[in-house]
């Protein structure tokens, strides 16, 4: 019932006390996250050996790298994202668990002091709507990082649709008709990879712009995702502008090709 009343409360406000009780929401998670983080941490440092626990600590590691920035903590995402690097799925069972420990540490300093006041950037998504509308399907597992990605396509005047893996989107994009999606790479058993073989296996799917918005930055990965057919990176911490930029230059292109 509560959570009922929530969701109507919020559908019926606009999009600034929208993006507002969102940060608030977030905001008051930190501690939650911490918690979340420090006896995943726990847990790796006293079996390191034993790989689930890894993926684990870098699954938590890698959506706070994404969400952090997307909610006014950039240097929280910087540090996030440079532990999960030390968790990159190539060296799993190989753990630099000094250098893991000392980013961590700081990690979960940075957690325990963060405060709306150490916000920073965090308005600058929401500078008004495109001159086109864009459809967009956003393939997103965190709720926290779909939230803030979602809010600012729709800032930017674009209607958005969630999937949270290659199952809920393939029911999307089959009944709504999309102009573009934006993929985190990672999603949970997944990456990017899949959903953009999904749409490039499927020929009536050819004009959809394909665009990966990630921490990731090994090379390899990120080439491989290309190749595949996804039309551009980006990285999570690009302003919203940015985003939409590369959106309609994309979507112009597959028009083109058409």
């Amino acid at each position: 019932m509560f959570a009922d009343a929530w969701t109507s409360a919020f559908v019926d406000m606009d999009f600034d006390q929208r993006l507002a009780l969102l940060r608030s929401r977030y905001v008051d998670s930190l501690p939650s996250k911490r918690s979340l983080l420090l006896h995943a941490w726990t847990a790796v440092r006293q079996a390191p050996e034993d790989e689930a626990l890894q993926v684990n600590l870098r699954t938590l590691l890698h959506r706070l790298a994404g969400s952090a920035p997307s909610y006014g903590y950039p240097a929280i995402g910087d540090v996030a994202a440079s532990a999960s690097h030390c968790l990159a799925a190539d060296g799993v069972g190989i753990l630099p668990i000094e250098e893991l420990a000392h980013l961590i540490d700081q990690l979960l300093a940075m957690l325990a002091t963060a405060s709306p006041s150490q916000r920073h950037g965090g308005d600058s998504a929401a500078t008004g709507p495109a001159s086109e509308t864009l459809r967009v399907i956003l393939v997103e597992d965190d709720p926290d990082q779909a939230a803030a990605i979602a809010g600012a396509l729709s800032a930017q005047g674009c209607t958005v649709r969630h999937a949270e893996h290659s199952e809920s989107f393939w029911e999307v994009v089959t009944t709504w008709p999309c102009d573009a999606v934006v993929i985190d790479y990672w999603l949970s058993a997944e990456t990017a990879r899949d959903i953009v073989a999904l749409v490039r296996n499927e020929p009536t799917f050819a004009s959809i712009a394909l665009l990966c918005l990630t921490v990731e930055t090994s090379k390899a990965k990120l080439k491989a995702l290309l190749d595949a057919g996804c039309d551009a990176v980006l990285p999570k911490h690009e302003a919203a502008q940015s985003l939409m930029s590369a959106l309609h230059d994309h979507v112009s292109r597959r028009r083109a090709a058409r």
